[in-house]
Parts: structure tokens; sequence; C-alpha cells
């Protein structure tokens, strides 16, 4: 994170978050997230996957990278010095080697396995509504303004249950369709987003964002199943 901070460009190289093996996926998960709030940019490799996987759960985003043949003996010669998981413990019953041959045998090949990790997508929205408070132009847009009001317009029915904005940023078509709902439920990654001052729905309520999941009760709730 230090490097990235002076402007250079790191790569952050973790275990697989879908790895099967707990302390692999919560380091991965930690990993990944430090790396998408700092803009780096993140591979995972399986270790325990070659145990239980098979050709029909490919982790998605597998990639691999062709290594010489020094690049195969550096790499034999670090898994030598992991005694404990290639070598038995001892003699007696149940500390016999972890890793056996059928599964030493993936990391013979002449090709490193990699899952190139999406960012953790808090961070990332975090940063982009902390850098603006207006990140998508949604306030000083005509475009933007236009858009919803056509939206809103296009609407076949004047009220509906219910609603979901899936990726709400600061809300701005949050607020205008709570007045053509009964339930207006909002969701965004970006808690920063959340915390942006109230916005004030067409019916002169005072809206806030400020959790994963927002209800925004109205009245007049018509009865049916329809959503928006």
């Amino acid at each position: 994170m230090t490097w990235a901070a002076e402007g250079r460009h790191p790569l952050a190289v973790v275990t697989w978050v879908k790895d099967g093996h707990p302390d692999h996926e919560v380091l991965a998960a930690q990993v990944q997230q430090t790396a998408g709030a700092a803009a780096v940019r993140c591979v995972q490799y399986p270790i325990w996957w070659w145990h239980w996987g098979s050709p029909a759960k490919l982790p998605r985003g597998l990639v691999h990278v062709p290594l010489s043949a020094e690049d195969r003996d550096a790499k034999q010669q670090a898994l030598e010095h992991h005694a404990s998981q290639v070598r038995p413990l001892s003699d007696q019953p149940g500390d016999e080697v972890l890793l056996g041959p059928h599964i030493l045998e993936h990391f013979e090949r002449d090709r490193e396995y990699f899952v190139l990790a999406a960012p953790h997508q808090t961070p990332v929205f975090n940063r982009v509504h902390t850098e603006s408070e207006d990140p998508w132009n949604v306030d000083s847009s005509r475009y933007e303004h236009r858009k919803r009001d056509v939206l809103t317009a296009s609407l076949p029915r004047e009220l509906y249950p219910r609603a979901l904005d899936i990726g709400c940023s600061t809300g701005a078509l949050t607020a205008q369709l709570a007045a053509h709902v009964g339930v207006m439920t909002a969701v965004d990654a970006s808690d920063v987003a959340w915390a942006r001052p109230a916005r004030v729905s067409p019916n002169g309520a005072s809206r806030t964002c400020n959790c994963a999941t927002r209800c925004y009760p109205s009245s007049g709730t018509p009865s049916g199943p329809s959503w928006i």
C-alpha cells in the first residue's frame, strides 16, 4: 500500500477467496478489500481447489502464466521448505503427509494459474464518492435531470406498491421515484454515498439513504404485486 501511495503500481498476490480453506479465504478477502481501497490490482491463486475442484468448477477469471525452467526449479525449492505440508509430521497415525502426490503434481506444471479478482466494490465506490460529492453529475447535468424526468413520465402507472433502486448512489433517482411508490428501497455499495445530505422527495418529506437497504414509506400504498 505504501508503493501505491507513492504513485507506483504494485500487484497484490494472494490465495483464492473461494479456495475451500478458511485461512486462505479470510486472508484473500482482507487483501482484496484493502487492495481495492487503494486501487491496487489483485490476483489470486488456488491451492486447495486442486484437491476438491473439477474441470466443471473452474474459477471465473482463471488465467495462466508460463514458467521457465528456472521458475519451476525455484517453485519446487519453495515447496520443499513447506515441510509441515509436504512431509509427514511423525510416524504416528494422524501425522501423515497432508499434500500427497495427487495434489503436488498440480504444482509441477510449466505454468502457474491465477484468478483475476474483481475489486471489492465498497472501497472502490467509497473512493469515487469521496473524491466528488456528485461523481455522476446527477445534480448538475441537464441530461441527467431530463433522463429522470423521461423515465418517471414513461411509467405505465401512477402508483406502485414498491420499487427497488439498485446502485442508487446519492439517491437522485430514488427521491424522484419515491413519489410513485408505496415503499421505496435503495441499495448501493458505497456507505459514503448513503451519508450524503438528505434529499427532499416531491411530497416534501426529507429522505436520507443511510444504509445498504433503505425503505421510503409514503401514503396511498396501492395493493398488488407490481414492482418498478
